[in-house]
């Protein structure tokens, strides 16, 4: 029908508006960052391994994990200059 409804615990939607309630995972919000910062412009190595089915997000450049696998940060020096955020 349409209707906006609360998801059941656990599950969220990933778009405003949409009624599809699913599991969103740590990859989905780091590909959705990555859509969102013109992540397809950015130079091959920043982009390397960025939303690959065949890598794990800890792999993805950038991203780092603590050693059970947990995503703890985020570094982008050359990218995230005010210079670089005016031009997106």
């Amino acid at each position: 029908d349409g209707k906006c409804e609360v998801c059941p615990e656990g599950l969220t939607t990933k778009k405003v508006g949409s009624t599809e309630c699913e599991v969103v995972t740590e990859e989905d919000m780091l590909g959705m960052f990555f859509d969102l910062m013109n992540g397809r412009k950015w130079s091959e190595h920043q982009r390397r391994g960025w939303k690959s089915e065949d890598l794990s997000a800890c792999q993805w450049e950038g991203v780092s994990c603590d050693v059970h696998g947990q995503i703890n940060g985020m570094a982008f020096p050359e990218m995230l200059s005010l210079e670089y955020v005016a031009q997106i």
